[in-house]
């Protein structure tokens, strides 16, 4: 096996184990047992569990981030309005976070409590949400399609709460479908009367 596929092997199980036993309660010997590999090969890549722990979720940013910019190079932009956009934007993390519970219930459940160089990198995909919503505003406010009253910033941290915690309750709550679509509206709804001109809104109906 070469070495890229071998860490990617070593990660995908640690991931696997954080999500299902905390951060605590798993130890290298765990990844290793796991994965039938020698526990030298896992020290080749990581120094300890904190960095593989902190590499993983890094991992999972980098991927967020790939599908971010493939959703938007899949659209026309000169025809999406502003609303859709917003939509587009919701609806792939909201798909990223439903395909991968492991980091939902990493990112969602594991901050607290934790030394604070990894809490810090649980709560990164939120800041990421969060800074991309906001940059989002600032262009829309140019253009003119965002509301001039709003607090641009507040609003960009109650979006990627409310997205981060929709996607791990309906990931937790097996009796609850898990209609992704139907979500993103009930976010969208929400937040754009508040946030949207009334004349983008206007457009709508």
């Amino acid at each position: 096996m070469k070495g890229e596929k071998r860490k990617q092997l070593i990660l995908d199980c640690a991931k696997k184990l954080f999500a299902k036993q905390g951060f605590y309660r798993t130890q290298i010997s765990d990844i290793v047992r796991e994965i039938n590999i020698a526990r030298g090969t896992v020290y080749q890549y990581f120094a300890n569990k904190e960095e593989i722990f902190i590499c993983l979720l890094e991992d999972a940013y980098s991927k967020w981030e790939k599908a971010i910019y493939d959703a938007v190079e899949l659209i026309n932009l000169k025809t999406i309005t502003p609303v859709e956009y917003f939509r587009l934007r919701i609806k792939t993390t909201l798909d990223f976070l439903l395909a991968d519970p492991d980091i939902c219930e990493i990112v969602m459940s594991m901050g607290f409590g934790l030394p604070e160089g990894l809490e810090k990198a649980t709560r990164k995909l939120e800041e990421k949400i969060r800074d991309i919503a906001l940059n989002d505003f600032k262009l829309g406010l140019h253009n003119g399609y965002i509301r001039e009253s709003i607090n641009t910033l507040h609003a960009a941290e109650m979006i990627a709460a409310a997205v981060l915690r929709s996607a791990y309750y309906f990931q937790n709550n097996k009796k609850e479908e898990k209609q992704i679509d139907k979500i993103t509206d009930e976010i969208v709804n929400l937040f754009a009367p508040g946030i949207f001109t009334a004349d983008v809104l206007a457009a709508l109906s």
